[in-house]
């Protein structure tokens, strides 16, 4: 699991939350740094903020499914809106959350993805 989320508190809490709930999970702040982490470990599902500095987490996974890395994504934003849930689903991520949401809604969405691949 990958998690890339620019705000530190919040980060570490997903990362607990994930963790606690049985995944491996690895975090970053920055979708440059996950990019620029040569000892990433393939994974079985992404969870990226939608609003990134630099490179936007769409961004991000449109990248890595370039370099080959298929895997699931959910996108989560403190804009819950219709034109940011239209950029989610046309950018062909799977799921999306808004923010504040409750943990089980993203443990819940990570388990489903994950079953249904």
């Amino acid at each position: 699991m990958i998690l890339v989320e620019d705000d530190e508190g919040l980060r570490v809490a997903l990362l607990r939350l994930l963790r606690a709930s049985g995944f491996s999970a690895c975090g970053y702040a920055s979708a440059e740094a996950l990019l620029d982490d040569a000892r990433a470990a393939p994974a079985d599902c992404l969870v990226v903020d939608v609003h990134l500095p630099a490179i936007s987490g769409l961004e991000l996974v449109t990248r890595l499914r370039r370099r080959g890395l298929r895997v699931p994504a959910v996108a989560i934003s403190a804009h819950d809106e219709a034109g940011v849930r239209e950029a989610v689903r046309s950018g062909g991520v799977e799921r999306f959350l808004g923010k504040p949401f409750p943990g089980r809604a993203l443990v819940s969405a990570v388990n489903e993805l994950i079953a249904a691949r």
